[in-house]
């Protein structure tokens, strides 16, 4: 963070961060990975058109060191700005959702994502499932898992995990003996999950 500092200082005195979104975009990923989510912010704010990466590091930032309320307003933010969200967007959004179990918006970003190109992404639909989970709608996940065109290993352990969780052991073992059935060897993750 030291080291950041100084570079950033010197950004400013030769006035790039107005002039050059790609530098301040990593300025503004810098300091979120470094926690430094105020400093964070002010780069973001000083930057003159922030883009869907500019808002996607500083969202992914509030969300990896425990703030999603404020990556959830961002979010807003975004969409207000008409800034689309790409996959990185997305996936941090519902992580959001995921911690903090808030169903409504979580529905609302599912609907988005519908409507996206991201709508048939394993890795999204994973997240989906994975949230729809956590904020205990099983029923819910088990629908977005049975429609997927594809389905990983970690498709299968969300949906594991997200039976396991509330209560559904039965139905968790059931697809477990379903993900093995069908050629998918368990890692660690999925027999935590069991």
């Amino acid at each position: 963070l030291e080291i950041g500092e100084d570079i950033v200082a010197e950004v400013r005195r030769q006035g790039l961060l107005t002039k050059d979104v790609v530098l301040g975009n990593v300025l503004v990923d810098m300091y979120s990975k470094c926690g430094a989510l105020a400093k964070a912010r002010e780069v973001f704010d000083e930057l003159p058109m922030p883009n869907v990466v500019s808002f996607s590091a500083l969202i992914g930032g509030y969300v990896q060191h425990g703030y999603a309320s404020f990556a959830i307003e961002l979010f807003e933010t975004m969409q207000e700005s008409s800034v689309r969200p790409d996959k990185i967007t997305y996936l941090c959004i519902i992580r959001a959702c995921s911690y903090l179990g808030t169903i409504e918006k979580g529905r609302c970003i599912h609907e988005n994502i519908m409507n996206s190109e991201f709508n048939s992404d394993i890795v999204v639909l994973n997240a989906i499932i994975d949230m729809y989970g956590k904020c205990s709608k099983i029923d819910d996940a088990l629908r977005i898992f049975e429609l997927m065109p594809e389905r990983n290993i970690v498709s299968w352990t969300a949906m594991i995990t997200a039976y396991g969780q509330h209560g559904q052991g039965c139905h968790a073992l059931q697809l477990f003996e379903q993900m093995k059935a069908s050629g998918l060897v368990p890692d660690r993750v999925s027999l935590i999950g069991v």
